[in-house]
């Protein structure tokens, strides 16, 4: 077996809902808020739009600390102002009301005045007047929980509605107190928001995900594999795969456990693969019952990191399978799964040859996947069936 080669290039965070104020509530500014907004802040209940119980939500332009931007103000405009792509699009800017050229701010903040206080953004209608990218950071207790940019059509200058639905990776989104929306390769941006869908947090884990992994095969096929250590109402996983660790395809759905607190292991053979001597990213889409979903974390496989294929001998077998590696290997573990992903067999074994054999008389007739882990963690794995 070869070394695997995975990496991590971005970390979500699986959660349920936990209800913690009158929520859901969209806030869709309506009208100015002239008086109010003279301090620089936009709060939910002005400008036409709703109040939300027991959540004071504030809007506003930054300076390079995240405080309000000194001599700012709030202002609302329809789209005789902004001129934008769509003639029914309205909503809050920075002022004062200045041209278009000179309007610019360093940064924008959504956030909540109680860091005790959290709440989920499931959508928000974004445009920015001055055709700029934006980079959107969420902060929880003063804590970055995640980043994401966001780009803009600058043929139609088009305002868009973001969701978690899709720009909006939703475990970045759904336990926060508050949203940095910052310049991206520019000096200032010249944001308008509005149709803000605020729904409560949620920060209980439906699934435990304690590893995903994968890697090569000789033949041109992926090999995936993740562990969870209990599921609430998991309905499925979506695995996606990726050319560049951006756009994503789903290539498979495997069925999930419902509700376990045992330890299940999951295997995806990916044997369609698009192209053959390139990275390929994958990650996975956690489906809960009520519609739900959470993504994992991408990880990258090397076709430079190529493992030795297994196989065993016979397949079926009754009693006793012998298991054919490459070479011999020292201090391996070996574990069994059947098709739940339950681990129904271990074993060590401090030299590993193809003259090894395993006993599975006590294993009952169906499908397993047998996994081996040598001592620098290296792993590889092959199904059998038992007669």
């Amino acid at each position: 077996m070869k070394k695997i080669y995975t990496f991590l290039l971005a970390t979500a965070i699986s959660t349920s809902q936990f209800a913690q104020v009158a929520l859901p509530v969209t806030l869709n500014f309506t009208t100015d808020a002239t008086a109010a907004w003279s301090d620089g802040i936009a709060q939910d209940g002005e400008g036409g739009s709703s109040k939300i119980s027991g959540l004071d939500i504030q809007i506003f332009a930054a300076n390079s600390s995240f405080a309000v931007l000194p001599g700012s103000t709030m202002i609302w405009h329809d789209n005789n102002y902004f001129s934008s792509g769509d003639g029914t699009f309205n909503g809050i800017t920075p002022g004062p009301d200045m041209p278009v050229t000179t309007n610019g701010v360093p940064a924008m903040v959504i956030r909540s005045t109680s860091t005790a206080k959290n709440f989920s953004l499931a959508s928000i209608q974004v445009y920015d007047w001055g055709g700029s990218f934006w980079t959107m950071n969420t902060y929880d207790n003063g804590i970055l929980v995640g980043s994401i940019n966001i780009g803009f059509n600058q043929t139609t200058w088009s305002p868009k509605t973001i969701s978690q639905a899709n720009e909006l990776i939703p475990s970045f989104f759904q336990n926060i107190d508050e949203i940095r929306i910052i310049p991206n390769g520019a000096t200032v941006i010249w944001p308008s928001i509005n149709k803000l869908r605020f729904e409560s947090p949620l920060t209980t884990l439906p699934v435990n995900l304690q590893n995903f992994n994968g890697q090569f095969q000789k033949n041109n096929q992926a090999l995936l594999q993740w562990t969870t250590t209990a599921e609430q109402q998991n309905e499925s996983f979506i695995v996606e795969r990726s050319l560049d660790g951006k756009l994503f395809e789903a290539v498979s759905t495997i069925k999930g456990n419902g509700t376990s607190s045992n330890s299940r292991t999951y295997f995806y053979t990916d044997r369609n693969l698009p192209l053959s001597n390139t990275i390929l990213y994958y990650r996975l889409k956690q489906v809960d019952a009520n519609g739900r979903f959470t993504l994992s974390g991408i990880i990258a496989l090397s076709p430079q990191s190529v493992a030795e294929k297994l196989s065993v001998f016979p397949n079926p077998a009754i009693n006793t399978i012998r298991v054919n590696t490459a070479a011999i290997e020292r201090n391996v573990t070996v574990k069994i799964y059947d098709m739940t992903g339950r681990q129904v067999s271990a074993n060590k074994h401090a030299i590993f040859s193809s003259n090894t054999d395993i006993n599975i008389s006590r294993l009952l007739p169906g499908s397993y996947q047998l996994l081996m882990i040598n001592s620098n963690g290296e792993s590889n794995s092959v199904s059998f069936t038992k007669q």
